[in-house]
């Protein structure tokens, strides 16, 4: 595996740091009861929803540039902009389907946090791929 602008040492800090955050609140895992059903669609929901899905879509729009001026595509199975549309906006009805089936196993908190997750990805590749550099020795 090559270095591309430190992406490996960069993962492994992220991975490090879901980890933790996963172990150190692992409270928020826990079901809670609530008194009255509540509804999945809150304004919570909705607002982080909505950023996971701008931010997959500015990842892709950007994405898609890069590829079609050359650029190599490193995190993603395709070098097509089709391609990396498909693969990067599937990630929004998943966060949507797993966000509901943690809602109704009365993991609300949880639930609220899936999006969030699902757009890191994006956002964080929004902001490394930025000021993109060619790779030397690409096949």
């Amino acid at each position: 595996m090559y270095r591309i602008n430190g992406y490996p040492r960069l993962l492994g800090w992220l991975i490090r740091a879901t980890l933790a955050f996963a172990f150190c609140f692992g409270a928020l895992g826990q079901a809670q009861e609530p008194a009255a059903p509540t509804p999945f669609w809150t304004k919570g929901q909705i607002f982080a929803q909505s950023l996971n899905f701008t931010l997959r879509v500015i990842d892709t729009a950007q994405t898609c540039h890069h590829v079609s001026e050359g650029w190599r595509e490193v995190w993603e199975p395709t070098q097509s902009c089709i391609g990396v549309a498909g693969w990067t906006m599937a990630g929004v009805p998943v966060s949507i389907g797993l966000s509901y089936l943690l809602h109704k196993r009365g993991h609300q908190r949880l639930a609220l946090s899936v999006p969030y997750f699902s757009a890191s990805g994006s956002g964080l590749a929004i902001g490394l791929t930025y000021w993109p550099r060619k790779v030397k020795n690409a096949p």
